[in-house]
């Protein structure tokens, strides 16, 4: 019983540290200042999901944004923009705008994993179908 205390406890004070680094940007500078780029956008990215799991679109956009901004060749940078505009849409962005957006998607990732997905999306944008 005492182990399962422990393991409780360590687990709630990971989740107010991690909340807490979250929300005071401390996160953000030291991705920012990572002496290794190359692990920050799975990291951006991930944290850009869990947002969106819990429900907070903004900061979820905000991180995938992060990930195509600052790293646009990484493997991540096609998956985080798709993301980045399934929340502007999750925000309920008027249809015009959206089609307008996904268009960027097809102009930044040509032959990208979601083109076919983001075609339709388009189409039922500016037709409302």
């Amino acid at each position: 019983m005492k182990f399962v205390l422990t393991v409780g406890a360590i687990l709630v004070a990971s989740m107010i540290g991690l909340h807490t680094i979250l929300q005071n940007g401390s996160l953000l500078k030291y991705l920012d200042t990572h002496p290794d780029p190359g692990k920050v956008p799975p990291v951006e990215y991930y944290i850009g999901e869990g947002y969106y799991l819990f429900g907070d679109l903004q900061n979820s956009a905000t991180y995938y944004q992060r990930v195509v901004e600052r790293y646009p060749q990484s493997d991540y940078s096609d998956d985080a923009y798709f993301n980045y505009l399934q929340d502007l849409d999750d925000m309920n962005i008027p249809r015009g705008q959206m089609a307008d957006a996904y268009l960027t998607y097809i102009d930044r990732f040509p032959k990208g994993e979601h083109v076919d997905v983001v075609q339709k999306r388009i189409e039922y944008c500016r037709n409302g179908r």
